[in-house]
């Protein structure tokens, strides 16, 4: 059975979250968007999907990170709320053409992170490797990682590292924002002051993204350019393990 990295999302999230966000594609090749609330809680305002507009996946292209997933954290901001979301990103082979995004996010509020939670998603992440995970999380700083391609099982080590790392800054920084890998250029909005803006500049040191090479090649120059610019980007690679 494969085990997905949705399927560990429910495990540890599911019936804890104020709402349950997804977002796939149906057979009939058109996109469908789920909102969930809890049943014993919710908010007054209630969550809209309108509100969502801002945190779903668009465009792409996804064609690059297919067969790829990304865990993330970040804060979504409407007009009555900030809610932290946990989810995850998978990028699925279109039967016929291209690519397209899946996506689920538990939102929380954002004064009461899930950071047990997420303690909790890393161990099933890292599995039998989870101190090697525990200790790698213990040297990351913010900023942007480059990871060169590894097995599944090695990439779980980091992938987990950076879940414990984000546990622990969400205890101190809810306003903390993480991507265990960047799967596409807009992905890289999360840490940008404004979208149109150039040149993109950093909201402080809240963030950790992991990125690859094999991945971060088929951007546009522009934003190859700014990965590359070391006084914008604190570029570190991740240990091989």
């Amino acid at each position: 059975m494969n085990i997905t990295p949705f399927d560990y999302l429910d495990a540890v999230f599911c019936n804890k979250a104020l709402y349950e966000i997804s977002f796939d594609r149906e057979l009939a090749d058109e996109y469908r968007l789920l909102l969930v609330k809890a049943a014993s809680r919710s908010l007054i305002p209630d969550l809209t999907k309108m509100d969502l507009a801002s945190v779903l996946p668009r465009g792409g292209p996804w064609t690059q990170a297919i067969g790829k997933s990304s865990y993330f954290g970040r804060v979504l901001r409407t007009e009555w709320h900030e809610l932290l979301l946990i989810g995850a990103v998978s990028i699925m082979e279109h039967t016929s053409r291209g690519a397209y995004p899946k996506y689920k996010a538990y939102a929380f509020p954002i004064e009461h992170p899930p950071s047990n939670d997420l303690h909790a998603l890393a161990r099933l992440v890292a599995k039998n490797r989870f101190q090697e995970a525990y200790d790698w999380s213990s040297t990351i700083t913010p900023g942007i990682w480059f990871i060169q391609d590894l097995s599944e099982r090695a990439y779980s080590v980091i992938e987990a590292g950076v879940l414990l790392h984000a546990a622990k800054q969400y205890l101190s920084n809810p306003n903390h924002i993480f991507r265990s890998l960047v799967l596409a250029e807009e992905d890289l909005e999360d840490i940008r002051k404004t979208r149109w803006y150039w040149p993109w500049t950093l909201p402080g040191d809240s963030f950790v993204m992991l990125t690859s090479t094999t991945i971060s090649k088929h951007f546009s120059s522009r934003t190859r350019e700014w990965l590359d610019d070391r006084s914008r980007v604190r570029r570190t690679t991740a240990p091989l393990v």
